[in-house]
């Protein structure tokens, strides 16, 4: 599964779960308990693989100008 249907999702538990919860229980607890899980879960999902496009246009141009060896 690629980051961007995972942030997609974990976007989407942000949005739904506290209004359910909200609805569910009226505690208020409850629903901040659950928005500092879910960004937990965010922050762990961005730290998996970061965007680099600085370093992948530096690894690309170091590719084009430096071809590898030939076998």
């Amino acid at each position: 599964m690629d980051r961007d249907a995972l942030m997609k999702f974990v976007g989407t538990g942000m949005i739904v779960l506290p209004v359910i919860l909200a609805i569910g229980t009226a505690s208020l607890d409850a629903v901040a308990m659950s928005l500092f899980a879910l960004l937990i879960l965010q922050l762990a999902v961005l730290v998996i693989r970061p965007d680099d496009p600085i370093g992948d246009k530096m690894r690309a141009d170091a590719e084009k100008d430096d071809p590898p060896p030939p076998r």
